[in-house]
């Protein structure tokens, strides 16, 4: 089982979750300064936004057959890479979040304590 977390948490796999967040980011910027109306729209926010991370981890799954996967996804076959990037997908909002913290606690020179 750690095996397989820690095949997980690689780099590769956080680098997979930024790449997939960078793109909905840049997908979503461009749409809504093209349709300014989309803002406003309930479908627009309440399903779409929420999907766009999904369906771009998983196409950007399918199509990059020679990325460094985590072992497990080496040889799979497309469904397997695209419910990896499902899952890339639905954390790639917090790994951002997290790094971006990161980041900005050791540029600052403080750390926060952890939250229990």
């Amino acid at each position: 089982m750690q095996d397989i977390l820690t095949q997980a948490l690689s780099l590769p796999t956080l680098i997979f979750c930024l790449m997939v967040f960078a793109l909905v980011w840049v997908q979503r910027r461009g749409l809504e300064t093209l349709f300014p109306k989309l803002k406003t729209m309930t479908g627009w926010t309440e399903f779409w936004v929420p999907v766009g991370p999904l369906g771009t981890g998983a196409i950007v799954a399918v199509l990059f057959k020679q990325y460094p996967y985590p072992e497990m996804f080496v040889n799979a076959v497309w469904y397997d890479r695209a419910a990896f990037g499902i899952v890339c997908g639905l954390f790639s909002g917090l790994a951002y979040k997290l790094i971006k913290k990161n980041i900005m606690d050791r540029l600052s020179g403080t750390t926060t304590p952890p939250q229990s």
